[in-house]
């Protein structure tokens, strides 16, 4: 505490010594360093971040660019439904999705709002023009970021009309070039036409001509179809094998020197299923059908007597109009339909996934050896395969899980796991390639915030060699002298004599007031010092004045 306290006196003495342009310098650089050093902090803490493409995605969609951008080490934040890269590398972003086929089907609505900068009051054939010519740019930019690519260019006629005699759809055109000894391949003629046709609105990828090194390449209109040409097959076969061992490798990046192997089998046929499912305990009836029949019974026997002669028994006469009894009888049927509930399930299974049927992974020795040793620390420079194998069973059996867990594979089988010998380890002191790319590329993002912080440097030490120049050195005073002082001729004391003053140090800027003040003050206080009767008389004739 008694330190700070006397820099901070040392600091207010040398500042009370400057002059007034050099105290409006001082403030000005102490200001600019503490805005400076605020805005670096500011603009450390924040990342600027920006969407991927303004517009939503959906939850898969999220998924599979996040991974993407996991696999390729690229910082990346969901917000909602957005996924947010550094502005830096949006582009890079955007070229390795768009060669991955990883973007949406249709990005008009990201791409258009990148490219609308237009005034609102420009007519609207120049404004969908330099729209046009905006998006051209745009893409063209992107394909220029696909591997192996070394320029590319596209142009877009987005011309649509509805004629009688042949409708006018918008076309594209895509000139690609490769940088020297690359081959151009499938994937990259369709990754370029994917990219084009979904920033364009109605164009299809049958309208689009990629042109690579000057050779055409056929585009089908099928985009969903994996197997559009001979050979897509087996590209999709390697392109799902190095997608499943690189996720392997990068869950065992830990271990330097693993080797990983996949194999998958594609599907190759589209399937469409339909399916109807009854609810029975939905059920609905139905009447389809009514039958109604009415039947008459009229009894005309007599009610006289009993049946059989009878002796003394007059003749029974019928009485004309009289009837005997009768019965209606009524018959109903009604038909009704069952129907239960039914919905109606359709399935579409398009071609293209893949799946895992075995994996292999081949770690070193050395690896084994290292972590023994440090478990171990006395343990000699050969260790024995004795000794070290309860830790390699143990850690390969780890090592399976995670692999069965990357690949969904349920069968112990069908994975395999040993080790391999290697060279000596390598020193973990040194530092690899790779840490050492890492490094600048890091030192390369930061840039802006370090030319910040040397500015704030300077600033401060320019202000302490301006104030160290400034500073005014304290007066020393004199040593007394024993000589007696004059006397004047009328009996009075000599209060001092005007001598010649020094010449001014160098490098200070003090004007004659300045000067004239110090020798004033030095004067008086040798006088006070060697004569106070003289000086307390001198006062008072002062005062009485």
């Amino acid at each position: 505490m008694d330190t700070l306290k006397a820099q901070l006196e040392k600091i207010q003495q040398q500042l009370s010594g400057l002059s007034a342009s050099q105290k409006m310098l001082t403030g000005c650089l102490v200001a600019i360093m503490i805005g400076t050093l605020w805005w670096w902090t500011n603009y450390a803490g924040n990342s600027e971040l920006e969407p991927v493409l303004n517009q939503s995605f959906s939850e898969q969609e999220i998924s599979q660019i996040t991974m993407q951008l996991a696999s390729k080490q690229i910082p990346y934040k969901v917000s909602g439904d957005k996924v947010l890269v550094p502005t830096d590398r949006k582009f890079e972003v955007l070229a390795d999705l768009g060669f991955h086929r990883l973007l949406p089907t249709d990005t008009r609505t990201g791409f258009e709002d990148i490219v609308k900068q237009m005034s609102a009051f420009d007519p609207q054939p120049k404004t969908e023009m330099f729209m046009n010519r905006g998006k051209e740019l745009m893409l063209a930019q992107i394909i220029r970021r696909f591997p192996r690519v070394q320029n590319a260019d596209v142009m877009i006629d987005p011309t649509m009309r509805r004629n009688i005699s042949g409708n006018v759809e918008p076309s594209a055109t895509v000139n690609i070039t490769l940088r020297s000894g690359e081959k151009a391949d499938k994937q990259l003629v369709n990754a370029a036409a994917n990219v084009v046709a979904g920033a364009q609105a109605g164009l299809n990828r049958g309208r689009i001509r990629v042109v690579v090194d000057g050779v055409s390449f056929p585009v089908h209109d099928d985009a969903s179809s994996p197997f559009a040409a001979p050979g897509d097959a087996l590209e999709l076969v390697q392109q799902h094998e190095r997608r499943y061992a690189q996720k392997i490798s990068d869950q065992l990046s830990f271990i330097p020197g693993v080797m990983v192997s996949v194999t998958v089998e594609a599907n190759t046929k589209s399937v469409s299923e339909q399916a109807q499912i009854y609810d029975t305990k939905n059920v609905v009836h139905k009447e389809i059908e009514t039958d109604s029949r009415s039947m008459e019974t009229t009894d005309t026997t007599s009610s006289g007597g009993e049946p059989g002669a009878m002796p003394n028994t007059g003749m029974a006469v019928p009485v004309p109009g009289v009837s005997g009894a009768q019965t209606t009888e009524t018959q109903e049927k009604t038909k009704f339909m069952v129907q239960p509930s039914v919905t109606i399930r359709k399935t579409d299974t398009p071609a293209g996934d893949a799946t895992v049927v075995a994996a292999t992974v081949r770690v070193p020795r050395s690896y084994f050896v290292s972590m023994y040793r440090s478990a171990n620390t006395s343990a000699g420079s050969d260790v024995s395969d004795a000794l070290l194998q309860p830790l390699v069973d143990l850690e390969l059996s780890k090592i399976k899980d995670d692999v069965m867990m990357c690949t969904g594979l349920t069968l112990d089988e069908k994975v395999r796991v040993g080790t391999y010998w290697d060279a000596m380890p390598m020193l973990t002191g040194a530092g690899t390639p790779a840490e050492a790319g890492a490094f600048s590329l890091s030192v390369t993002s930061y840039a802006k915030e370090l030319a910040v912080g040397v500015l704030a440097v300077v600033s401060l030490f320019m202000m302490m060699m301006m104030v160290r120049k400034g500073a005014v050195a304290p007066a020393m005073l004199p040593p007394p002298q024993a000589t007696m002082p004059n006397m004047l001729a009328r009996g009075e004391d000599v209060a001092g004599e005007a001598s010649e003053g020094g010449p001014a140090m160098d490098g200070m800027e003090l004007d004659d007031d300045v000067i004239r003040t110090q020798q004033m003050i030095e004067q008086v206080s040798t006088m006070v010092k060697e004569n106070p009767d003289a000086a307390a008389g001198l006062v008072k004739r002062w005062m009485n004045k």
